[in-house]
Parts: structure tokens; C-alpha cells; sequence
């Protein structure tokens, strides 16, 4: 008899779930995956997209789901001095936007943005 191990939001995240315990050796089923397919919008109806293993199975597939850890999210931008993942842009000034925009009649367009790394504290403007 199979049992569902786990719901996914989307059919990709099944299909990688299934593929994970496959390569181990457990065979995974996603039994709304037809219907999902037809329809993404379904799976939210369906309470998520299931993947079910076999009872016997459940323990180590368990397990092996512990096991398993994603990767790290990497930020968009790297620092050119430390190559730090921790960038952020630099604030622009909302009184200087207002009054530009107030006495010119059109907001900072041509200034570019400033990244700011805040590991190491380097500036540099964006490409």
C-alpha cells in the first residue's frame, strides 16, 4: 500500500522529490501528476501535489529527505573586492528626488544606483 511522504506546491518540486528517492533506490509515484500537468492551478484543489512511496519504504525515505539539505540562496550581486554575496544598494535621498522632481520636473534618472557591500564596506556603481 503506498502512503504519501510529502506534498509539494508545484510539479517540478515532485518530480526533483521523486528522482531523490529514485537514485536511492525507492520507487516514488505522484498519482495527481496527470492532472496537475493539465492544469497547474490544481494542485491547490488537490491540497498539494503528493509523493507517495510504498509503507515499507517510508522509513528511509524519511530519512533520506532529513538528510537531504537545499542550497544556500546566493544574493544577486557579488562585491569585486571580497566577492561577498551580501550587497545591498545605497539609499537615495527622498528630499533630493522630491526637490529634483519639484524644480527640474523630472526625478534623478541619469544617476546611477550605488552598491554597497557590507561585508567590507566597498562602493561602486552598478553596471
Amino acid at each position: 500500500m503506498r502512503v504519501t511522504l510529502i506534498t509539494a506546491n508545484w510539479i517540478a518540486e515532485a518530480d526533483a522529490l521523486c528522482t531523490l528517492l529514485e537514485a536511492d533506490g525507492i520507487q516514488a509515484f505522484i498519482p495527481d501528476q496527470s492532472a496537475v500537468a493539465a492544469n497547474p492551478l490544481l494542485a491547490n484543489a488537490f491540497g498539494g501535489i503528493r509523493v507517495q512511496v510504498d509503507e515499507s519504504d517510508l522509513p528511509r525515505a524519511r530519512e533520506i529527505l532529513a538528510n537531504t539539505r537545499p542550497a544556500p540562496a546566493r544574493g544577486l550581486f557579488e562585491c569585486p573586492v571580497c566577492h561577498s554575496d551580501s550587497v545591498r544598494y545605497e539609499k537615495v535621498s527622498k528630499r533630493l528626488a522630491f526637490l529634483s522632481l519639484l524644480l527640474i520636473g523630472i526625478p534623478l534618472l541619469w544617476f546611477k544606483r550605488q552598491c554597497v557591500c557590507e561585508s567590507c564596506g566597498h562602493t561602486w556603481k552598478e553596471d
